[in-house]
């Protein structure tokens, strides 16, 4: 027969989870960008659930019952073509990914903002959730573990330009296309995700007995 951990030692866990995200936030922030790979595991911890274990806000009991904090309007994107939903911008290298500045303005339920889709392509058939974006670290891209095959979806994501950014230089010999992503998404999506659920639980700390 094991021991329960009681109330105020699961309690302790989560503001220590805290700490660790925003000490990760920083550590990518000063530009460390890997960081992003340890914040899926926090994440992880905290919010993901599966037949054989329990995140740490399911074990509270407050995982349903919080709104939380996004940068994206809540909407499903039925009818778009093609939506990223991260600050982009071009650099020597050429372009990148950022997360969004500033405070996020909308609130929504876990359900939804764990299954926010993140970024589409309906063109490359990619529909990409926040969820997708942070297990797919987690578990296969240095998070927890290190998986030598990507599936087909988060290749396209994290390394083949999914989007298909280009620039187009006209030459004697005609035009040239060549890509300009200088990083993929799926580390600056973990880090304003991360900051998102830090929000949100930041916000509610004080509530949660």
């Amino acid at each position: 027969m094991g021991l329960s951990q009681t109330r105020d030692e699961l309690l302790e866990h989560l503001r220590e989870q805290l700490q660790f995200i925003q000490l990760s936030m920083n550590s990518y922030d000063n530009g460390f960008e890997g960081e992003a790979k340890r914040l899926s595991m926090a994440i992880r911890i905290l919010v993901h659930d599966t037949n054989d274990s329990h995140s740490l806000l399911q074990i509270l009991g407050i995982k349903k019952s919080l709104q939380y904090f996004s940068y994206l309007e809540p909407t499903d994107h039925t009818d778009t073509l093609s939506f990223v939903g991260l600050s982009m911008g071009f650099t020597e290298k050429g372009l990148r990914y950022y997360p969004m500045n500033g405070e996020p303005q909308y609130r929504i339920s876990f359900d939804d903002w764990w299954n926010q889709k993140v970024m589409i392509n309906k063109k490359a058939r990619m529909d990409i959730s926040r969820k997708n974006v942070i297990l797919d670290v987690a578990h296969k891209d240095g998070g927890a573990h290190i998986d030598p095959i990507l599936n087909n979806r988060f290749a396209k994501l994290s390394r083949l330009n999914g989007f298909g950014w280009q620039t187009e230089t006209l030459t004697e010999s005609g035009i040239i296309k060549s890509d300009v992503v200088a990083n993929g998404p799926e580390l600056s999506i973990i880090r304003q995700s991360a900051y998102e659920l830090y929000l949100t639980l930041n916000t509610e700390l004080e509530n949660i007995k």
